[in-house]
C-alpha cells in the first residue's frame, strides 16, 4: 500500500531515523534534508533509507593537489562524504574555470544524486562520472546518462575529455559560471517536483514509512507511557461511552 506523506513530515522524522544508523546529530540533519528534497524527484530513495546499513567506523581521508580533490571515503555513505564534497568544490570554485574531485570508497552510491543536489544549492553545476554513466545537475534540473556528449557548455565538454577510473572511483567536476552546463531536454526540473512534493506529499510505502518511524523510535521515544501516548509512539486510550 502506497501513502503519502508532508515533505515536513519526512524532513521531522529523518533526523531521527538517519541518527538511529549511527551519525552525528549535525550530518543526519542535513543528510534528511538532501534526502527528502531527492525523493520528491525519486521516491524509491526512501525504500533504501529505510534499509541502509549503519554509518561505517571508518575516517576519511583526503589531499588536494593540482586543483584536485582525492578523498577517501573509506566506507562512509555519501550522506557523509557527499555534502563534504560538494561544501570542498564549492570553497574552490572560484580558482578555476573548472574543478574536479575524485572519490573513492564511497557506500551507498544510489545518494549520488542527492549529493550533486547539495552541490547545485550551492550554485554551482556539477557532473559526476561513474562506472557505466554519469549525473549532473544545474539550477533546478538533474539528469543521467551514459554518454557524456549529450552534455553541453564547457564544463560538459571537460566531462567529455575525462572518464571515470575502473571500479568504484567517482570523478565529479564543478563549476561556478552561469551557463558552464547545458543538460539534456529529459532533464528532470527539482524546483517542480519540489513543488508537487509540498502541495501533494511524497509517495511512501507503508512498509517503508513504518520503519522509518521505528528507526525514529531508537532516538527519540519518550520514557513514559503517557509521554509516548502524547508523542504518537503508542495509541491512546479510547474512553468508554
Amino acid at each position: 500500500m502506497s501513502l503519502t506523506v508532508a515533505h515536513g513530515e519526512l524532513t521531522r522524522v529523518l533526523p531521527w531515523a538517519i541518527r538511529a544508523l549511527g551519525y552525528a546529530f549535525g550530518t543526519a540533519d542535513r543528510a534528511a534534508r538532501l534526502v527528502t528534497d531527492a525523493a520528491a524527484v525519486d521516491p524509491a530513495l526512501l525504500d533504501r533509507i529505510a534499509t541502509a546499513a549503519p554509518r561505517a567506523a571508518g575516517t576519511p581521508r583526503w589531499t588536494f593537489a593540482e586543483g584536485c580533490l582525492h578523498y577517501d571515503a573509506a566506507g562512509l555513505s555519501l550522506l557523509e562524504a557527499g555534502p563534504a564534497v560538494m561544501d570542498f568544490l564549492a570553497a574552490r570554485a572560484g580558482e578555476a574555470p573548472v574543478v574536479e574531485a575524485r572519490l573513492t570508497a564511497a557506500a551507498e552510491p544510489f545518494l549520488l544524486g542527492a549529493a550533486l543536489l547539495a552541490g547545485a544549492a550551492h550554485g554551482l553545476s556539477v557532473v559526476a562520472l561513474a562506472e557505466g554513466g554519469w549525473q549532473a545537475a544545474a539550477g533546478t534540473r538533474l539528469a543521467t546518462g551514459r554518454g557524456a556528449a549529450a552534455l553541453s557548455g564547457p564544463l560538459g565538454e571537460a566531462a567529455s575529455r575525462r572518464a571515470a577510473a575502473p571500479g568504484a572511483e567517482i570523478v565529479i567536476l564543478a563549476a561556478a559560471a552561469p551557463g558552464a552546463l547545458g543538460l539534456p531536454q529529459d532533464a528532470r526540473d527539482t524546483g517542480a517536483a519540489l513543488a508537487e512534493a509540498f502541495a501533494r506529499g511524497i509517495p511512501v510505502s507503508a512498509e517503508t514509512l513504518a520503519a522509518l518511524y521505528a528507526l525514529e523510535t531508537v532516538t527519540w521515544a519518550p520514557t513514559s507511557e503517557r509521554s509516548r501516548a502524547q508523542a504518537g509512539f503508542t495509541p491512546r486510550p479510547v474512553p468508554a461511552s
